[in-house]
């Protein structure tokens, strides 16, 4: 996966924004 978000860890692009 790929750690898109700040403390999230998605494949996309601002998914997990916290």
């Amino acid at each position: 996966m790929l750690g898109d978000g700040n403390e999230g860890m998605s494949t996309i692009p601002g998914l997990n924004q916290i």
